[in-house]
């Protein structure tokens, strides 16, 4: 259930780094989907600053069954696109550290505004009830 919100609330912090020059990335062409097996998935292009660096990743983040009923986990994939593979690392520390901030701040919103995601995420993916 909390997975549902949480993806839009990411794709949504995502959305708001679409500029370039504020904070530690820039992300482009951020997209809420399911995969084939039915899991949630957010994919986007993440240019990662210094942005003169020009270090540039493919960003997904997928949900999959945990072993624990109920809960899903979390997987990240990053794939280095441009730019040096020790700039990318170092700088993927900062944009790592900002994307684990969003998850600790999603656990501290209240349960009106998870819902309000929640429904974001089945509208974007046509599967509100009417």
């Amino acid at each position: 259930y909390d997975i549902t919100g949480v993806v839009s609330f990411i794709k949504e912090h995502f959305d708001n780094f679409s500029e370039t020059g504020l904070g530690c990335f820039m992300s482009r062409d951020s997209a809420l989907n399911r995969t084939p097996d039915g899991n949630l998935c957010i994919t986007s292009s993440i240019t990662l600053a210094p942005f003169d660096l020009g270090v540039n990743q493919k960003f997904g983040l997928r949900s999959v069954a945990s072993e624990i009923d109920g809960i899903d986990e979390v997987m990240i994939r990053l794939e280095r696109t441009s730019g040096q593979p020790k700039d990318w690392k170092r700088l993927n520390k900062a944009f790592l550290d900002n994307l684990r901030q969003q998850f600790l701040i999603w656990r501290s919103i209240e349960k009106e505004v998870m819902e309000t995601y929640r429904n974001r995420t089945l509208t974007i993916l046509g599967e509100q009830n009417a």
